[in-house]
């Protein structure tokens, strides 16, 4: 598979650890700039987000919540467990990227610093 680098932004995702992302109220959601040049059609995509972290990369899967148009949009959930395995960073950050494949292409959509705090 091939990485097709799209959008160089950088952008920063903050996550509580042993808390729970999910649709009914603190999913994850990357949505399409203006500007950007992602693809046009994410339909039949497979999103993911991997995070260097010091031990290895973790990866979680994630969904296509809108696959064509001006609002296009993607999401990662993560349950209460994995939240927690991603370890504490608050100050620096652990990089990340959030990439689709489509026809055996891999897009990367954004990429940026995954903090991750203590649950208080």
């Amino acid at each position: 598979m091939a990485l097709v680098q799209v959008t160089p932004n950088e952008d920063a995702v903050l996550s509580v650890q042993g808390v729970e992302y999910d649709a009914t109220g603190g999913a994850l959601d990357w949505t399409v700039a203006t500007t950007s040049t992602w693809p046009t059609d994410l339909t039949g995509g497979t999103v993911a987000v991997s995070i260097r972290a010091p031990g290895g990369t973790l990866s979680f899967s994630g969904s296509v919540v809108t696959p064509t148009g001006a609002g296009r949009k993607v999401r990662v959930s993560l349950t209460a467990a994995q939240s927690a395995t991603i370890p504490t960073n608050e100050r620096e950050g652990w990089r990340y990227t959030l990439t689709i494949t489509l026809s055996s292409k891999v897009y990367q959509l954004a990429r940026g610093r995954w903090r991750s705090q203590e649950k208080p």
